[in-house]
């Protein structure tokens, strides 16, 4: 981006300008010429761009701070204002550098706002929650077995009780404490587990918002 801003003959902190909003810049006067410096340097200048965002200019705007040299809707009038030399190089160095300029001007404004380390964030997270997943199904597992091998003993003992009726409500009453202990053993750590599985889902959730309104901010 500087390099193409140098090709173009503009000052390359016109590029911070467009991809950098948490930068202040101003215009000033030096030698005769204008001048793009930092604010917090020079808070007497001509504010060109506020902190908090990147630079958006009209064409207008454009010529009044010297990024362009004239205005013009017509392709005949802009040729003239070039010349036939300076309009077929100019042609070239648009052609061959304004995608890639998008392009770079894009990712460096993702890189500045913290693109690579959101996305890095994100993917943490998700190992976490793939972790902690799996501990939950792991926990409801052991879980399900343990009331299944406590159905299983109560059928066993009622099996063995035959017609005897004392010993078949002895398992039925066995059965329902020893179900009463699993629940009060497991329930409350598969609603903790749950809620860890949860809160990472919602980080997650969060960290894409924010990715995705990154994305929606940068320049294309």
């Amino acid at each position: 981006m500087r390099a193409f801003a140098e090709t173009l003959r503009h000052d390359p902190m016109w590029v911070r300008a467009f991809v950098e909003p948490e930068l202040e810049i101003r215009q000033i006067e030096r030698d005769g010429k204008r001048t793009l410096v930092e604010g917090r340097e020079h808070p007497e200048g001509l504010l060109i761009k506020p902190i908090g965002k990147v630079l958006t200019l009209t064409a207008n705007e454009a010529l009044k701070y010297g990024l362009a040299a004239a205005v013009t809707n017509d392709l005949n009038e802009l040729q003239k204002l070039l010349g036939p030399g300076e309009w077929r190089k100019e042609l070239e160095i648009v052609a061959k550098n304004t995608q890639p300029a998008r392009d770079a001007r894009r990712k460096l404004f993702l890189d500045a706002n913290g693109l690579p380390e959101l996305e890095a964030e994100i993917a943490a997270v998700q190992a976490k929650g793939r972790v902690q997943d799996t501990a939950l199904n792991d926990l409801m597992n052991k879980y399900r077995a343990e009331l299944v091998q406590a159905d299983n003993e109560r059928d066993r003992q009622i099996h063995n009780a035959g017609k005897d009726e004392t010993l078949r409500a002895l398992a039925h009453h066995q059965h329902a404490n020893l179900l009463a202990f699993i629940n009060s053993r497991y329930e409350p750590l598969i609603t903790a587990q749950r809620a860890v599985v949860n809160e990472l889902a919602e980080n997650v959730l969060a960290l894409l918002a924010a990715k995705k309104k990154l994305l929606d901010a940068a320049p294309k």
